[in-house]
């Protein structure tokens, strides 16, 4: 543990010079939250935050982290595993999940991909618009429905705000980029919009790629109520060279979303939010780049969602929501042939608590799908203070994963889907404290269990060729037990700091004499370091450091550094990425991309 505690930290050492000593001022209670995450809860309050393991990377933190894609963002943070191909693609995973127990939401809305969770960050939300990125680690099922088992992750975009701005990259492996943002607010209307671009030759033959997406949202107050709406588009070029079997194939695929809300009276005791969504998403595989006459296989899935909820929360110190939704998803498929699928819900929640006291949450979904049938995914979590400076916390659920359309129907020479597979169950469980024992440090720590049954997977017998193909299965059944901790100081020595560390114990149960190629492979331990400092009243020196010990495979290092300078409506950027130039496994089970260097300008005008 010490020689992994020296490779994480050795990369701060440079930050070092800059610290200078500050007197701690003691905390005399626990801090309130100001922000309400949409994650956790459908309840307009910030009461039932502090039940629940959630981390907001707000704007400051992002505009400090080296990063060229969302993935980046979440690769570094607690609990969350990020199995990049390229750019282009990357699977996400919370506590040991696969990419397919993990929901993901813009500005509270589904996009989590019916077809295959490969899809699942194919966002259509340039990076300058995102405003920040809740991750809820653990179930959410109670609150989401299908598919929260790991966790929730919501990306809030940014809302009228008047600015404009423009920013260039280039880099390591011929990579280029650019990006324009803005916003505008007049009298009772805000703008805000962008779109971005990059392309690069790729880190290994194979894995070049050309992506631009954009954005545009509007926001109207209307007859006391506020009326929203959002469309944005994604288009994903890439060489997908031994992506999901051992051929040169490439990948095109197209997303296009469309959201409309309205909610009523916002700033009243009683408020009702509807909202229509609707997600197309298209992807033309090619298994042999160069020659699509082999195989190649075209999707389009188109998912649309009607939503109604009723809240009400007084200024007393409770609040309930209850409502339903609809969905309809689509499938047109040269492979997986035309799927149709309904889902419907009927949800209610309610909080008890008071601010710095004992606070309880109870929820309640029930789903049902013209595919899988009936689901009831119950919830509780409870909260108590245990001094002025340390919370105490736990919950329970219950949550389910439908099988995807690629899960039971996908086939090509190297993967093929089964058609009866069952849906995953599970119960997850969690206790955690929180303390603050200064204004300046706050600790978390959380232990969590997961129990689950009929967990999906593609495997196939140990020691089979690489011709023998990869097949869905229902594995019997798998524990999951874990622990971590977090320990933030903001400006703590002139530096703000996030030390993190998790462990996993994973036992599968039915999987003997076979391989996995994700379920069955979850990361079991992560050491990490965060810190970002001034050099100079212009400059900020910022690090994110992790290391990562996968389930049956070595460790490695993925290291990330930011280097920034300001000077009035200008800023430099020199980005380094997987500083540590460390060796290990993508998504793909092939070497993931060394060290890599970018720089940036953007342009500010306010």
């Amino acid at each position: 543990m010490q020689n992994i505690l020296c490779r994480v930290t050795r990369a701060c050492a440079l930050l070092s010079v800059i610290l200078v000593p500050l007197q701690l001022q003691a905390q005399s209670s626990i801090p309130l939250d100001t922000v309400r995450i949409t994650a956790v809860s459908r309840i307009p309050t910030s009461l039932v935050t502090p039940l629940r393991s959630v981390e907001v990377i707000d704007r400051p933190r992002l505009e400090r982290m080296a990063a060229v894609t969302v993935a980046d963002y979440v690769a570094i943070t607690l609990g969350v595993d990020v199995r990049g191909r390229s750019p282009a693609q990357a699977d996400v995973s919370l506590r040991g999940s696969t990419f397919e127990q993990v929901l993901v939401l813009v500005d509270g809305v589904r996009v989590s991909d019916a077809q295959t969770g490969h899809f699942n960050l194919d966002l259509a939300v340039p990076l300058d618009l995102i405003e920040r990125i809740e991750i809820l680690r653990g179930p959410g099922s109670a609150v989401y429905g299908a598919d929260a088992v790991g966790g929730v992750i919501n990306v809030v975009t940014r809302r009228g705000s008047s600015s404009a701005d423009a920013r260039a990259w280039g880099g390591t492996f011929s990579s280029l980029g650019g990006a324009v943002s803005g916003g505008s607010t007049t009298g009772p209307l805000r703008v805000s919009g962008g779109t971005d671009y990059a392309k690069s030759d790729g880190h290994r033959p194979g894995t070049d790629f050309e992506l631009v997406q954009g954005r545009l949202g509007a926001e109207l107050s209307v007859g006391g109520g506020r009326l929203r709406s959002d469309v944005g588009i994604g288009a994903r070029d890439f060489g997908a060279a031994d992506f999901y079997a051992p051929y040169p194939s490439h990948e095109r695929t197209r997303s296009s979303t469309a959201t409309v809300r309205y909610e009523s009276r916002p700033d009243s005791p009683w408020s009702v939010g509807v909202t229509a969504s609707t997600r197309r998403h298209s992807d033309l595989f090619t298994l042999v780049r160069e020659d699509p006459a082999i195989y190649q296989n075209s999707h389009v899935s188109w998912q649309s969602t009607g939503e109604l909820v009723a809240r009400y929360a007084p200024a007393d110190p409770w609040g309930v929501a209850f409502g339903g939704e609809a969905n309809d998803l689509r499938l047109r498929s040269a492979r997986l042939g035309d799927r149709n699928e309904t889902r419907s819900a009927v949800f209610s929640e309610a909080t008890l608590g008071r601010p710095r006291g004992a606070m309880v949450n109870v929820g309640i979904r029930a789903d049902r799908s013209s595919t899988y049938g009936e689901f009831v995914s119950p919830s509780a979590a409870v909260a108590v203070p245990l001094h002025s400076s340390a919370l105490l916390r736990g919950s329970v659920s219950r949550g389910f994963r439908a099988p995807t359309w690629t899960d039971r129907f996908y086939e090509d020479p190297g993967n093929v889907g089964e058609p009866d597979l069952r849906a995953e169950r599970f119960i997850g469980s969690e206790i955690g404290l929180r303390l603050f024992p200064s204004s300046r440090i706050s600790v978390d720590v959380a232990g969590f269990a997961r129990d689950a049954k009929d967990v999906i997977e593609w495997a196939k017998p140990v020691g089979a060729t690489p011709a023998t193909p990869w097949r869905t299965m229902n594995i019997a059944s798998a524990t999951y037990r874990g622990i971590e901790a977090q320990v933030s100081a903001p400006d703590l020595l002139g530096v703000d700091w996030r030390i993190q560390a998790t462990g996993l114990r994973f036992e599968p149960k039915g999987a003997d004499g076979f391989a996995g190629k994700y379920a069955l492979r979850p990361v079991t331990r992560t050491l990490g370091l965060s810190a970002s400092a001034p050099i100079l009243p212009s400059l900020r020196l910022s690090l994110d450091g992790v290391h990562v010990t996968r389930q049956d495979e070595g460790s490695h290092l993925l290291a990330n550094a930011r280097l920034a300078f300001g000077w009035r409506a200008v800023a430099l950027t020199v980005d380094v990425l997987n500083l540590a130039n460390d060796t290990y496994l993508d998504a793909s089970a092939k070497d993931a991309a060394g060290r890599a260097v970018y720089v940036g300008a953007r342009w500010s005008l306010r």
